[in-house]
């Protein structure tokens, strides 16, 4: 059984609404990976639509045991990774029909590695969310480091970073995001696209690998019913992708990620029924390549 918890807290709930700070912890026992970004709206004394929510923040996630969840120590006992940055958020339309964000941050790793992004990002028609960034990243350096996945990965995504691992070269890549909902937010869907602009896996002779995920798109969907629509209950699905080279890669288990979660709340209760399921290619001797694992979580909203 994992107990986490996320605690967030903004400055509007004391009626001085320029600052704020979004915590969680990923397990309360093991005190393993957790996070916490306070930030800043240093224009709020404006009252200028749009322009009063700039948002500057900064970022700081640790995890002090990336094995934790394997059941051996398979990395160093000194094994950890943590990753620090700085983001902004400046409003440019506040229109109704059409909003617009600039966007931007920069992090960095415990282990000398770096990236940055800008873009811009908004709502169309009040529908339609979107946006576009444009990516730098530096030599071994990952934006999406603590991701969905993180639990399936952390060992390997440890060893992609560590000291002395395989080198991957710094690279620039594009990542848009578009999504509409519907029913004041109670039903929606998006997806996010990153598309690599470099092959950085290349072979001894400096040929890419096209094989290689990080040489190629990855998709994530989600789709989400939220609680309102029917007494009690919302449910939830992702469907992450990795490696996309053609279109029939689209539809591919291989590189796959299915999660589906059914909740019913009660009051400031929610019980949730996960169901995750990974292709897992490399099985061997007969054995399923289909790994499936369920679980119940549970979570309780304080009032206040």
């Amino acid at each position: 059984r994992i107990l986490g918890l996320n605690f967030d807290i903004h400055g509007d709930l004391f009626g001085i609404p320029y600052f704020g700070v979004d915590t969680f912890v990923a397990n309360v026992a093991a005190l393993n990976l957790l996070g916490i970004r306070p930030f800043v709206r240093p224009l709020k004394w404006l009252e200028v639509p749009a322009i009063q929510d700039l948002q500057i923040g900064f970022s700081y996630i640790t995890d002090r045991n990336p094995d934790h969840y394997a059941g051996t120590d398979i990395l160093p006992t000194d094994a950890s990774v943590t990753f620090q940055g700085i983001d902004m958020m400046f409003p440019l339309l506040g229109n109704p029909l059409l909003s617009l964000a600039a966007i931007g941050d920069f992090a960095w790793d415990n282990k000398g590695h770096a990236g940055g992004m800008f873009g811009l990002a908004g709502k169309l028609l009040s529908l339609f969310g979107y946006g576009i960034q444009y990516r730098m990243l530096g030599e071994n350096f990952s934006p999406t480091y603590f991701g969905r996945t993180y639990d399936v990965y952390s060992i390997e995504k440890y060893n992609k970073i560590k000291d002395g691992a395989d080198v991957i070269p710094g690279h620039h890549k594009l990542f848009a995001t578009l999504g509409t909902s519907f029913m004041e937010g109670m039903v929606g869907i998006n997806a996010f696209l990153d598309i690599p602009l470099e092959k950085k896996i290349v072979d001894d002779n400096g040929n890419a690998v096209e094989d290689a995920p990080e040489n190629n798109p990855h998709l994530i969907g989600r789709f989400w019913l939220a609680e309102g629509l029917l007494p009690g209950f919302s449910a939830s699905a992702v469907y992450d992708k990795a490696n996309i080279v053609t279109l029939d890669d689209l539809i591919s288990p291989a590189d796959a990620l299915i999660e589906a979660k059914i909740s019913y709340g009660s009051g400031p209760a929610m019980i949730s029924l996960v169901y995750k399921v990974r292709y897992d290619p490399e099985e061997r001797d007969g054995e399923d390549p289909w790994e499936v694992t369920s679980g119940i979580e549970t979570a309780i909203q304080l009032p206040f």
